[in-house]
């Protein structure tokens, strides 16, 4: 239970209130939204207002604390709506002295937590490509302060646990109503290969739109079925099935459909049901009430059998007792074969879509029993590597293998540290007809990334800083000491306007104009350059838009006459094709250009090497050159992290 100290409200500094994400007035007691108070968090809580990911997630209270991490109502600043995020906080963890970062248990000391890490974050993106309304929703996964955060879409409603805990028992027609929700939510998970593990009243969401949402998979793992896997040991007794109670067993759906019979056992009776480990020593049948209907018994007494072989083996199966309906068909043995998938790295995630609406999403070598005959479509993806896409036709008694060794994305900036050498794969059983060569596949969606380090960040706006002033001074220069007799011409009507408002506004000062003058125009060029940057980055249909209604304007203010005009749209399309070239092309062969004319307008006779307007114009190249470039690299970066 979250212990809460009797203090003063703590008035925080917060552009946005924790709670809804609405402005909140500086060192405001409450939010003047939602009127939710500002208090200090229990020991091992963040406080309330902390910024998360370079400020864009704030916390506020907690919703629940379990055995693998903390949940908080959170605001995301960016989107501006709420939402729930969880740290990773496993049971025995601890802070350190004046921080936030997290330090693990004993129990995960070494390379423990950062394996537990790993996997967090990879099922996390594995659950973030789920869009199913009774699934929660996965929006962000990110690591800091030692551990790992997933933003996830912030629920209003009540679990149903809670609902029992003050109704008691529910009506036999809202119990099946439930149950066929999860039962659509529970399929969709276990078609991806994953199972929930941990299902339970307190993890099933009854939103108040009429959703039934599945909860907390901070406990899900893959799972091979039939096959006996090593797996954390996590029960929740009256809910977890016997083989959870160790930590080798065979796993598979029918260990989600378990925890699912209990679950609806509870909200039948107001009872939880009697552990699995008690239920083999007793063996006691379970008994539901007398107005249970017959379909909804059977499921229930079915899903919770002692022994696996007796359970349903399938959210196929199960809703078909449920709806008494006629039981499928298990697929003839004949008319089936085996796919093996191995990858390269090993953390690649590869989802395979068959025959029959098949889908499911493994990760790493995995061995695929028992599919139907048909084509399948593998698309493999791996976070900083190129995915692979290939179409393999799988016939009836054969074992096929697909092998995907993905490329690593290249990058400009420095490479992150090299994941380890996979082990070397077992040889594999030779197939009747090869996989064949990879195709490549559409992109994927980028997979949201922490924000860039400090350190980096600032280097980056030194930099950018750098060349910004570099630039400002060539162009300064050109404009005060050059003076090119074209620029001279088009400017003409506006130097005019400017020297009228400076006399009226600064009389007896005309030696000062020139100098105005000259940074007045450099930081119109600074600002139209950045944003033709910006536009040949981002929205390239913009510029002709922005080329006729700015001529228009000045056309229709007298300021420049129809000639000037379309003398200034082209000059403003070569230096956009300018910017285009130094973004597509290279900067040294821009620079040597502008030198070349430097040295072919020198006077010899005046002892110039260089002509100082030229060498302006290779240093303002090399300038706005250097600045496309930051600019693109930091896109490229936001990216493709």
């Amino acid at each position: 239970m979250e212990r809460r100290r009797s203090a003063k409200p703590l008035c925080l500094d917060m552009e946005r209130c924790p709670y809804c994400a609405s402005p909140v007035p500086t060192n405001a007691p409450i939010c003047p939204t939602c009127g939710m108070s500002i208090a200090m968090p229990g020991e091992q809580h963040l406080p309330v207002g902390t910024r998360l990911k370079g400020g864009r997630y704030t916390l506020g209270k907690v919703l629940g604390q379990g055995g693998f991490g903390i949940t908080y109502l959170g605001a995301d600043t960016q989107e501006n709506r709420p939402v729930a995020i969880k740290e990773l906080f496993p049971e025995g963890s601890s802070r350190r002295a004046n921080s936030r970062n997290v330090v693990p248990p004993t129990s995960l000391l070494g390379t423990g937590f950062a394996e537990t890490m790993e996997k967090f974050e990879d099922e996390a993106r594995v659950l973030s490509r789920f869009n199913h309304p009774g699934i929660v929703r996965v929006f962000d996964i990110f690591e800091e302060n030692g551990t790992a955060y997933l933003v996830m879409e912030f629920l209003k409603g009540q679990t149903l646990g809670k609902r029992i805990e003050k109704q008691g028992k529910l009506e036999a027609r809202e119990v099946q109503d439930i149950a066929l929700k999860l039962l659509d939510a529970l399929e969709v998970v276990h078609s991806a290969g994953m199972l929930h593990r941990d299902i339970k009243p307190d993890n099933v969401f009854l939103h108040q739109d009429g959703r039934v949402v599945l909860i907390d998979f901070g406990s899900a793992r893959q799972f091979a079925q039939g096959k006996t896997l090593q797996h954390t040991r996590l029960v929740t007794p009256g809910y977890a099935p016997l083989e959870q109670y160790g930590t080798a067993g065979k796993f598979g759906p029918y260990t989600d459909l378990y925890a699912l019979g209990a679950t609806l056992y509870h909200a039948l009776t107001g009872v939880v049901p009697p552990a699995a480990t008690d239920r083999v020593q007793s063996n006691q049948p379970l008994r539901l009430p007398r107005e249970t209907p017959d379909g909804l018994e059977q499921a229930v007494n079915r899903a919770l059998e002692i022994r696996v072989d007796r359970r349903p083996q399938s959210v196929a199966e199960f809703r078909a007792i449920l709806l008494g309906q006629q039981q499928p068909t298990p697929a003839d043995p004949s008319a089936t074969g085996n796919l093996s998938i191995r990858v390269s790295p090993p953390q690649t995630a590869v989802r395979v879509q068959g025959p029959n609406n098949f889908q499911r999403v493994v990760q790493g070598n995995t061995d695929l029993e028992g599919l139907p005959s048909g084509t399948y479509t593998l698309y493999a993806d791996a976070r900083g590597f190129q995915p692979q896409q290939v179409k393999v036709q799988l016939r009836a008694g054969s074992v096929l293998e697909a092998r995907f060794t993905l490329a690593p994305v290249r990058r400009p900036a420095p490479a992150p540290q090299p994941a380890p050498a996979p082990r070397p794969a077992p040889q594999p059983t030779p197939a009747p007809q090869p996989a064949p060569a990879p195709m490549p596949g559409p992109q994927p969606s980028p997979t949201p990334s922490p924000a860039p380090a400090p350190l980096a960040s600032r280097l980056y706006n030194l930099r950018l800083n750098l060349l910004t002033l570099v630039a400002f001074l060539a162009l300064f220069y050109v404009f005060f000491e050059v003076r090119p007799a074209t620029l001279q011409t088009l400017l003409q009507p506006l130097d005019e306007q400017l020297l009228r408002d400076f006399n009226t506004w600064v009389p007896g000062y005309p030696e000062v104009f020139p100098w105005l003058r000259a940074g007045f125009y450099s930081a119109i060029v600074l600002g139209v350059f950045y944003t033709l940057s910006f536009l040949v980055t981002q929205v390239v249909w913009l510029l002709p838009l922005l080329v006729l209604g700015g001529a228009g304007l000045l056309l229709y203010r007298k300021l420049i006459s129809l000639e000037q005009g379309a003398l200034a749209a082209v000059l403003l399309g070569a230096v956009y094709l300018g910017v285009l070239f130094l973004e597509r092309q290279s900067i040294p062969l821009a620079v040597v250009l502008g030198l070349v004319a430097a040295f072919r307008w020198a006077n010899p006779a005046q002892g110039e090497i260089l002509e100082p307007g030229g060498l302006a114009v290779a240093v303002l190249i090399l300038s706005f050159g250097g600045i496309v470039r930051l600019t693109r690299e930091r896109q490229r970066e936001e990216r493709n992290p």
